[in-house]
């Protein structure tokens, strides 16, 4: 799979004119490194410095690699509903790269059921690629629905091909 370093080119920079790290480069490293299990800023940071050597194949780093607070500073200006925008069109073209497996499964969050309210637990449609150890999607199952409903929308909207998809009996 070639590796696209330009998934967010259209996304606005709320930084100003002097920022050391294009945009673009800051949000590859993050998507980096969080498919290889980073969880905050300072993961981010670590991850940029012990892969210095690999990410300079696709990047210009001339300043080195970013710091935790270029990649705080980065995700507190950053307008939410644009990157998730540019996520959505980015997520559907990186999925239709994917070969083999892909699981399909609904989760519950445990012990997340609200007893003071009597509200049901959080539930979501997970999609796995199984050869890539990595979630392609994520849906909220509505209130009033169930997974069933939710699979083929997330489905659709990952345009997966050439790819098997594996569900539990329910989808049956």
């Amino acid at each position: 799979m070639p590796i696209e370093t330009s998934c967010f080119d259209n996304l606005p920079d709320p930084r100003g004119s002097n920022a050391r790290y294009p945009l673009n480069d800051v949000l590859f490293i993050t998507l980096c490194a969080v498919i290889s299990g980073a969880e905050d800023c300072s993961d981010m940071a670590l991850f940029a410095r012990s892969k210095a050597d690999f990410l300079g194949r696709f990047l210009s780093l001339p300043h080195g690699t970013p710091s935790h607070d270029t990649f705080s500073r980065v995700f507190r200006y950053l307008d939410p509903k644009a990157f998730h925008e540019q996520f959505l069109t980015f997520m559907p073209d990186f999925a239709a790269q994917l070969k083999g497996v892909a699981a399909v499964d609904g989760k519950s969050l445990r012990r997340a059921y609200d007893h003071v309210d009597g509200q049901s637990p959080l539930r979501l449609v997970n999609v796995w690629a199984v050869e890539q150890r990595l979630v392609l999607g994520q849906l909220l199952v509505d209130e009033k629905s169930n997974e069933i409903q939710a699979v083929p929308d997330i489905l659709e909207w990952l345009s997966l091909t050439d790819v098997t998809i594996t569900a539990d009996a329910m989808h049956c």
